[in-house]
């Protein structure tokens, strides 16, 4: 996919000091954002997900994330620090059109999934828990790494034979866990 409007795209805000950068010449000249994140809420890291067949999985691995979910967006979103309503403190689940397209339902974010979050009052975890990074292992389980309160954090899916399987495709959001907590 070409994402740019190839040699010379503008991927970040123009320099001032022309007065050829109206409003107008940026509309002409730059792609709209595919998706918007609210400000100060950090996202620090990213990872896009890649599905193995169980047979390229070591056989003791369990938790897997879903084939359906196979090029999509995972973002670790590290927190505001100064605003009067927190925002971010968080891990999400951008789903894409395929691997290597665009984000879906993007009009008001709708397609982005909280996986990971505090449900209280506002964002900030009375914990620390503040998300830095996100990568999959070997068995396709999402570890996040945390610098608030010192931990890496396991999210894995549990299956049963009433819902789906890693394999079979599909978004299996309601059955994640988190199974492990690993202290740094």
């Amino acid at each position: 996919h070409n994402i740019g409007k190839g040699r010379g795209t503008v991927w970040a805000w123009p320099k001032i000091e022309s007065d050829k950068n109206t409003d107008e010449w940026c509309r002409n000249n730059s792609r709209p954002p595919a998706l918007a994140m609210q400000a100060h809420s950090a996202p620090l890291g990213i990872t896009f997900y890649q599905h193995k067949d169980n047979n390229a999985i070591p056989g003791k691995c369990k938790g897997a994330f879903s084939k359906g979910l196979d090029g999509d967006a995972f973002v670790a979103f590290h927190g505001s620090w100064n605003r009067d309503v927190p925002t971010g403190y968080k891990v999400v689940h951008i789903p894409f059109d395929q691997p290597g397209g665009n984000p879906l339902n993007t009009g008001n974010n709708s397609g982005v999934k909280d996986l990971f979050r505090h449900d209280g009052k506002n964002a900030a975890w009375p914990s620390g828990v503040r998300p830095v990074d996100v990568k999959f292992d070997t068995c396709g389980r999402l570890l996040v790494s945390d610098d608030g309160a010192g931990r890496v954090y396991t999210l894995s899916y549990s299956y049963t034979p009433n819902n789906q399987n890693p394999t079979s495709g599909g978004s299996c959001h309601n059955l994640l866990v988190i199974r492990k907590i690993v202290w740094l």
